[in-house]
C-alpha cells in the first residue's frame, strides 16, 4: 500500500529534515502552508545552555548548546490544533500490522528514526561518544518487508523517497543516541483532518514570532537528566547565549596557565559545539528564522519585521564565519590559545548584533528586555 504523496519543489526545502516531513504531511492533508511557516509555527527556534555529563565516557562538564527544540511535529501539531496520536511501534509483529493497518488507512506514520541508517556500519554505531539528533521521516508505505519512506535532508534532495528493509528500519529505530533515542517512538495524526479553511494562519504565525521573541528575551530554566547525560541547569535565550561567552572567557583563563590535558578537553568542547551547531542548519537556524520572519514581514506589509529579518540573515553569515573557524581551531597545533580567544571574539560580536535584534522585536510585540 502506499499512500499519494507527491515530490516536492527541492528549492523550497530546508536543511533539515524535520520540517520537509512536516510539510509533505501537512501537504497531504491539505493545509498551505510553505515551510518557512511551518519552521516558525513549529515553535523550535532556541538557543539553549547547559554543561553536560557523558557518564558512561568519563567525561564531564561539557559546554553544550541546543539550537532548535525536539518533537517539532509534537509543537507544529499542537499550535494548529491538530488532533495526533503519540504511539510506541516496536519490531513486533503486532506492531507492524498495526503500522500496515495505519497506512491500509490512508494515514502517514512519523517516525523518530536514527540518520546512521543510511551507511548502516556497525562500527559506526559503536563511536565513542554517540551524540546524535533524530531525523523524523515519514512512512508513506511499504511492500512486503520493505518500507517507503519521505526522507529530505541536505544532501538527498533529488531523491526523497527512500526505500529500507523493514528489519534495517526497525534496527535504526531503538539505538543509543544522545541526548535523546528514538526507542520506537512516532506519531500519525488522529482521524480524519481537514484544513480549515477559516483559520486565520496569518495570526497564528504572528503569536508564533512574538513568542519566539519572548523565549529569546526572557528564557526559561530547568534541571533535567537526558538520556545518558546529567545536565547542570538549563537555561536559555540571550540570557544563555551572555552566560556561554562568559563561560568561553572563563575557559581562555584557564586555558593559558593549564597542562595538554585542559587544553585536550577544550578541543573536545570545541569539536562536540561545532558538530551540534552545524546540526540541522548550516549557520544556526538564523538563514530560516531570518527568511521566515522577512518572508511574513514582506506578506503582512510589516516593514519592521521586514528589517529583522534581514537583520537575522545577516547574523547567520557571521555564524557562518565562525563556525569555519572553529573546524580550523580544532585542527591548530600551535596558538591554540590565541585561536580559541579569537572564536571568542566572533561571538561576542553575534551575541551583540542578536541582542539588538531580539531586542527590537521584542519591542515590536510590546516586550523591553531586562
Amino acid at each position: 500500500m502506499i499512500l499519494d504523496f507527491k515530490k516536492q519543489d527541492c528549492d523550497s526545502m530546508l536543511v533539515d529534515c524535520r520540517y520537509n516531513s512536516m510539510k509533505e504531511v501537512l501537504d497531504y492533508y491539505k493545509f498551505d502552508l510553505e515551510v518557512y511557516d511551518i519552521f516558525l509555527l513549529s515553535h523550535s527556534f532556541t538557543f539553549k545552555y547547559v554543561k553536560v555529563d557523558l557518564k558512561n565516557e568519563g567525561i564531564y562538564g561539557i559546554p553544550m548548546v541546543a539550537l532548535s527544540n525536539d518533537d517539532i511535529e509534537y509543537s507544529l501539531f499542537d499550535t494548529l490544533g491538530i488532533p495526533y496520536k503519540k504511539d510506541v511501534l516496536d519490531d513486533s509483529d503486532e506492531s507492524w500490522r498495526k503500522i500496515k493497518k495505519l497506512i491500509s488507512d490512508k494515514t502517514p506514520v512519523i517516525f523518530k528514526l536514527d540518520e546512521r541508517i543510511v551507511k548502516n556500519d556497525e562500527a559506526i554505531l559503536n563511536e565513542h561518544i554517540k551524540y546524535r539528533f533524530l531525523s523524523i521521516p515519514v512512512m508513506y508505505g511499504y511492500d512486503k518487508d520493505t518500507v517507503h519512506l519521505f526522507w529530505s535532508w541536505a544532501s538527498n534532495s533529488e531523491d526523497l523517497f527512500i526505500d529500507f528493509p523493514l528489519e534495517r528500519f526497525n534496527k535504526y529505530r531503538n539505538t543509543l543516541c544522545l541526548p535523546n533515542s528514538p526507542k520506537y517512538r512516532c506519531c500519525y495524526i488522529d482521524g480524519d483532518c481537514i484544513s480549515d479553511k477559516n483559520m486565520d494562519i496569518d495570526n497564528i504565525i504572528n503569536e508564533s514570532i512574538k513568542l519566539t521573541a519572548k523565549k529569546m528575551l526572557f528564557g526559561d530554566s530547568e534541571n533535567e537528566e537526558i538520556g545518558l547525560m546529567y545536565s547542570s541547569e538549563v537555561i536559555s535565550g540571550l540570557q544563555a547565549m551572555k552566560q556561554f561567552g562568559d563561560d568561553l572567557k572563563h575557559c581562555y583563563k584557564k586555558l593559558v596557565s593549564s597542562d595538554q590535558e585542559y587544553k585536550k578537553f577544550v578541543i573536545l568542547s570545541v569539536l562536540l559545539l561545532r558538530n551540534v551547531m552545524l546540526n540541522g542548519s548550516k549557520c544556526a537556524y538564523r538563514i530560516e528564522l531570518g527568511k521566515a520572519i522577512k518572508r511574513f514581514g514582506t506578506r503582512t506589509d510589516n516593514q519592521r519585521l521586514t528589517e529583522i529579518g534581514e537583520g537575522l540573515s545577516a547574523s547567520a553569515k557571521k555564524w557562518q564565519k565562525m563556525l569555519a573557524f572553529m573546524g580550523k581551531l580544532v585542527r591548530r597545533k600551535e596558538d591554540f590559545s590565541e585561536g580559541f580567544n579569537t572564536f571568542i571574539s566572533l561571538y561576542y560580536e553575534i551575541y551583540e548584533d542578536e541582542k539588538r535584534l531580539f531586542g527590537s522585536l521584542g519591542e515590536l510585540y510590546g516586550f523591553k528586555c531586562v
